[in-house]
């Protein structure tokens, strides 16, 4: 009982995830590109909790069809660290 419980709520966060406005879901290749890829690929909070002298911008993943982003922090002189 308490495993179904389990999957049933993970089932009702997802959902309510995917309700925010912007949120989509990512197919299994690009969570394979975003998990799996070059290590390069930061989310905007890693981004922000690791930059501390420069400013996180963000850039589109190459081969997502559906726009999605990775972040990286530029030094105040145009140079990512």
């Amino acid at each position: 009982m308490f495993t179904a419980n389990l999957i049933y709520n993970f089932y009702i966060m997802l959902k309510n995830i995917l309700n925010l406005k912007g949120a989509q879901q990512l197919s299994k290749k690009e969570q394979n590109l975003i998990n799996g890829g070059s290590g390069d690929c930061q989310t905007e909070f890693q981004c922000m909790s690791q930059c501390i002298n420069g400013e996180c911008r963000s850039f589109p993943l190459p081969m997502s069809p559906s726009g999605v982003e990775c972040w990286e922090c530029y030094e105040e002189g145009g140079g990512n660290q």
